[in-house]
């Protein structure tokens, strides 16, 4: 789809997507704040389940995904983050025997903090209807890297930011 991957900031911490942005260009690093994947809340350590998300879109279609998460954000080479440990996620659909698989994995190894599980269930999610909201984002085509991503300034491929800006 595209050699590049972009990395959206957002909001956060009462700073703007763009202050955010900045901090992330100085430090070099995108924290893995949160956990991700389907099994997030069982992991026997919930911070083995945080990454560094980015998402894979054509350039062409930038706009749709800035509109979805901010108009800030710092694009790599796919090779690059690649060779950091990023990865595309995978999409195990809700209901689906592929999930149900994976969850009898993660029940087997629900006592084992070092079981390789665990270092592959932040890299999926399961779109489906929950309740009264649906999570379809697959047309995102998300990458993560699971703890913090660390990279130089020469690493940078680009940077969005509004035309204002």
């Amino acid at each position: 789809m595209s050699d590049y991957v972009v990395h959206f900031a957002k909001d956060y911490e009462q700073k703007s997507a763009y202050e955010n942005m900045l901090s992330i260009l100085g430090s070099r690093v995108i924290k893995a704040r949160n956990p991700f994947g389907l099994v997030r809340e069982k992991a026997p350590d919930p911070a083995s389940q945080r990454a560094a998300c980015f998402s894979e879109i054509p350039l062409h279609r930038l706009r749709r995904l800035a509109e979805a998460r901010s108009e800030y954000g710092i694009v790599f080479r796919k090779d690059f983050v690649v060779h950091r440990g990023a990865n595309p996620i995978m999409y195990a659909y809700k209901d689906h025997d592929m999930t149900a698989a994976l969850k009898q994995i993660v029940k087997s190894a629900k006592k084992d903090p070092d079981h390789p599980i665990w270092r592959i269930t932040p890299f999926v999610d399961a779109p489906g209807k929950y309740g009264n909201s649906t999570y379809f984002f697959e047309w995102e085509r998300e990458w993560r890297k699971a703890g913090h991503f660390k990279f130089s300034e020469d690493d940078v491929a680009s940077v969005l930011e509004p035309q204002e800006d």
